[in-house]
């Protein structure tokens, strides 16, 4: 399949340069020897950007983006364009160029472009799906597995500062039938007596939430009841910000880990985890 190069920008929403704090609002993508023009812009959810500066007027943003909208649009794009945000000029790839350049261009205004990158690539309008979907949506963020391993190396990270990683190892606990992966075990004469492990609940409704503890719950609980739970186990949980309702099944999520003699410890209270965590020097 043929590559083709692409040259795209990414949009920026920039209220504040006295701080160069941004959020990435949108893409541009043209491929001069396809004749392409492509741009997506983030519409759907505003709040994302607009709970970021909190203190700004909503409306400065929603207003912003149609205005970047429509100064993309007035660059004569088909009407009957195949792809939502797709634009098709007419004259051709140098129209196009010019037209890309002068939307790249610096400006002193709440909204600006990165640097233009190049990218190769078979299908830009697919390509253009993909930039947006890492540089706005942040999909690579997205997974669970992700933010939880962001929970580990944070942990991991303050036990090295307490001068205690060298006491904990990662360890596979459980039983012959049924095992889990502990990142962080602290073993006393061959036996595992103290663990820690991260439960991301910051999710995006009730039911993953409860899904995502019935999990962990069920196999800790497998674990306790086949005697290889350690001793001492925490759990180390990052709730929702938002919602009464969802912290409040978090909460429950955690009141029932605690039901099978697991502690659990907000994800943001390092004095509980270092309290934890320091008792294994005890047992050395």
């Amino acid at each position: 399949m043929n590559q083709h190069l692409c040259k795209y920008a990414v949009l920026r929403f920039l209220p504040y340069r006295e701080t160069e704090e941004f959020v990435n609002v949108g893409v541009l993508v043209l491929c001069e020897e396809l004749g392409y023009l492509g741009f997506l812009l983030e519409k759907r959810r505003s709040t994302r950007v607009t709970d970021f500066f909190d203190e700004l007027d909503t409306d400065v943003y929603r207003q912003g983006i149609k205005s970047i909208e429509g100064e993309i649009k007035r660059l004569n794009p088909k009407a009957n364009a195949p792809v939502e945000g797709c634009l098709s000029l007419a004259g051709g790839a140098p129209n196009m160029s010019a037209a890309f350049n002068f939307l790249v261009r610096p400006r002193k205004t709440l909204f600006c472009f990165s640097d233009v990158r190049v990218v190769m690539t078979p299908d830009p309008s697919t390509k253009l799906k993909e930039l947006f979907a890492h540089y706005v949506r942040r999909q690579f963020a997205q997974p669970k597995e992700y933010q939880e391993q962001l929970m580990r190396d944070a942990i991991q990270d303050h036990l090295k500062q307490w001068d205690l990683s060298k006491l904990y190892q990662p360890l596979d606990v459980g039983t012959n039938i049924y095992r889990m992966k502990f990142p962080f075990v602290h073993q006393s004469n061959a036996m595992s007596v103290r663990a820690i492990r991260a439960l991301h609940l910051n999710l995006r409704d009730t039911t993953e939430i409860l899904r995502k503890g019935d999990q962990i719950i069920g196999g800790l609980r497998r674990i306790r009841d086949g005697g290889a739970l350690p001793d001492d186990c925490l759990v180390v949980v990052k709730s929702p910000k938002l919602g009464n309702q969802m912290r409040e099944v978090a909460q429950q999520v955690c009141e029932d880990l605690e039901k099978i003699d697991v502690q659990t410890a907000s994800y943001s209270d390092r004095d509980s985890l270092q309290a934890f965590a320091a008792k294994a020097k005890q047992e050395e």
